[in-house]
């Protein structure tokens, strides 16, 4: 379990994974920086666990 959710946008790079994140600080939409839905630059070693989601995992969804 952990206390933060976030999306990969890629694979980790040197160490860190860009991703999207909802209730954090970082870059919003318009290029600013404040809190929201944001991107934002986290060091791999403190993500905990990892998921890759496959469109079996949408079931009903409109990816089949």
């Amino acid at each position: 379990s952990g206390d933060h959710v976030m999306l990969a946008l890629a694979a980790p790079k040197n160490g860190v994974i860009r991703c999207v994140e909802g209730n954090a600080v970082g870059e919003l939409g318009d290029g600013t920086t404040g809190e929201g839905v944001v991107t934002n630059s986290r060091p791999l070693k403190d993500c905990l666990h990892a998921y890759r989601l496959e469109l079996h995992h949408f079931v009903g969804s409109a990816l089949k």
